[in-house]
């Protein structure tokens, strides 16, 4: 989560360090059907895969990637339950 959060931040400052992090993050990805995602620590469970991918959201937007940002959005969406919280 480290590296999705320091991504995030750092583009928030417009430092060219934040795509060397968004590269990294994006070569650590899981890519399934026309999704993106992230997982946390092998012990961390399902919210840290919320948690890291919805930094790594933040971190693309926020670099005007939107084009990649999409297969994330499409992922938190399809994690949601009907309650508004995530599986």
């Amino acid at each position: 989560m480290s590296v999705a959060l320091m991504a995030y931040t750092l583009s928030r400052i417009n430092s060219e360090v934040a795509s060397l992090l968004l590269q990294k993050l994006n070569d650590r990805a899981i890519v399934y059907q026309g999704l993106k995602y992230w997982t946390g620590d092998k012990d961390s469970g399902s919210a840290a895969e919320v948690e890291v991918t919805s930094y790594a959201l933040l971190a693309y937007v926020s670099m005007r990637e939107i084009s990649e940002a999409l297969p994330i959005v499409k992922w938190i969406s399809v994690n949601r339950n009907v309650l508004g919280g995530f599986r």
